[in-house]
């Protein structure tokens, strides 16, 4: 698939480019503005690992069950089955939290 290749070309040039920046780094040439963009890439790859996850949820619960592996299976039974505890609990959890939050 075109867009997954395309995914994996640019998560392996982000590797290559840290593992250089890795390498070539001393205590001597840190300064804050590195730090800061550090901090701030760091942040958005943990939004972006998180967006993967929910992408990978995703793909599990739509595929069929005969082409996953047993692991996955079990994985697809637990969602699914989270899924369904979500939508039937969350209305009344919302609703409680409203009827709490105008009680004074």
């Amino acid at each position: 698939m075109d867009v997954l290749d395309s995914i994996l070309e640019k998560i392996n040039n982000i590797k290559n480019k840290i593992e250089n920046m890795n390498r070539t780094i001393t205590n001597n040439n840190i300064n804050i503005k590195y730090l800061e963009e550090l901090s701030n890439f760091s942040t958005q790859l943990n939004s972006l690992e998180a967006a993967c996850n929910d992408m990978y949820d995703e793909y599990i619960i739509q595929s069929k069950t005969e082409l996953l592996s047993n692991n996955e299976k079990l994985v697809q039974k637990n969602l699914l089955i989270n899924k369904k505890v979500q939508d039937i609990f969350m209305p009344y959890m919302l609703y409680m939290n409203i009827l709490l939050q105008n009680k004074d």
